[in-house]
């Protein structure tokens, strides 16, 4: 640009000023994006210890709801041990709600997200709705009577074998244990869940053999034994010649 156009001049150095903020505001722009993206996208310093959710059954929150003798705990009970590590300000206090000490609605959307970073894995006590499809699950039943596990309907000579107190998902990701025992069973079953439940991870032996006492049977004065006998003879005997069978044995 010539000097002998100053007005020119100055509304030429405008625009390139103007340029030079936007192109740097654009590239800004750019890495905190790639920034953002880089984060959400970056794996969970808990991925290798999961956060663990606690909560009652329905059946368990009625229970405790309405006052009844029952072995389930409250929330309340189970907030006053200090196992809760989520922060109130972010998802949520506890209080009480419809007449029951539970946790109260988030403060923040996707709050979750708050813990990713943590160097801890987290503990929830009733933990929110949104919350319990992300974290592993125990929930506390009022009453788990003996079950059939996988393989368990088969029978091995006199033996077969029950569960019972404790159910854990094949995926290791829910587990359902009883009210009686909850205190007994609770830290054993976050242990257990934090290692991908193998086997070697627990102190409690949920699964019961039970050993059935063997009755003798004569098998041939079953009908069964006799009809299967007559047919043998029958085609032994009754197929070379017409009125070869008349004579029953």
């Amino acid at each position: 640009m010539t000097d002998h156009n100053p007005v020119m001049q100055q509304l030429y150095n405008r625009a390139y000023c103007y340029s030079i903020v936007v192109v740097a505001s654009v590239w800004h722009l750019g890495i905190m994006c790639l920034l953002l993206g880089s984060a959400l996208s970056y794996p969970s310093a808990q991925a290798s210890q999961p956060s663990i959710g606690i909560a009652l059954s329905d059946t368990c929150f009625i229970m405790v709801q309405q006052g009844f003798d029952t072995d389930c705990p409250s929330i309340e009970y189970l907030y006053s041990t200090g196992w809760d590590t989520t922060d109130p300000k972010v998802s949520g206090g506890f209080s009480v709600i419809d007449d029951v000490f539970q946790r109260e609605f988030p403060q923040l959307q996707k709050h979750y997200r708050f813990y990713d970073f943590g160097t801890l894995p987290m503990i929830w006590i009733d933990p929110p709705a949104d919350t319990r499809d992300k974290v592993r699950m125990i929930i506390i039943e009022a009453e788990l009577k003996n079950y059939f596990a996988g393989g368990q309907m088969s029978k091995e000579k006199n033996q077969r074998s029950v569960s019972h107190d404790r159910y854990v998902d094949a995926s290791c990701r829910n587990a359902v244990i009883s009210a009686e025992k909850w205190s007994e069973l609770i830290a054993d079953t976050i242990y257990y869940m934090r290692n991908n439940c193998i086997e070697g991870y627990t102190n409690h032996d949920t699964i019961e053999v039970i050993e059935d006492e063997i009755t003798e049977w004569d098998i041939t004065t079953s009908q069964r034994w006799k009809d299967d006998q007559y047919l043998e003879w029958i085609k032994k005997n009754c197929l070379n010649s017409y009125g070869s069978c008349d004579a029953k044995p």
